[in-house]
């Protein structure tokens, strides 16, 4: 067994998890919540609204506005 096979239910949780509206895709309200919740787990600055925005301009490769989990995994 490879090591995509036994990560990929734990990714599927994740990004269900965090996919609030289940579009399979996670817009930048989204993907702000869960990089706020994390910041604050951390105890390290949370992200700005411009900082979200650049994230999500970097990760989202099809240019559809928001992340798919095969743009993250």
């Amino acid at each position: 067994m490879q090591i995509k096979d036994k990560v990929e239910p734990i990714t599927d949780l994740a990004f269900s998890a965090v996919d609030i509206n289940g579009d399979e895709g996670l817009d930048s309200d989204e993907l702000g919540e869960v990089m706020r919740t994390v910041a604050s787990i951390m105890k390290v600055t949370s992200p700005t609204k411009e900082d979200i925005a650049s994230i999500l301009k970097e990760l989202d490769k099809d240019k559809s506005g928001t992340v798919s989990k095969d743009e993250i995994f």
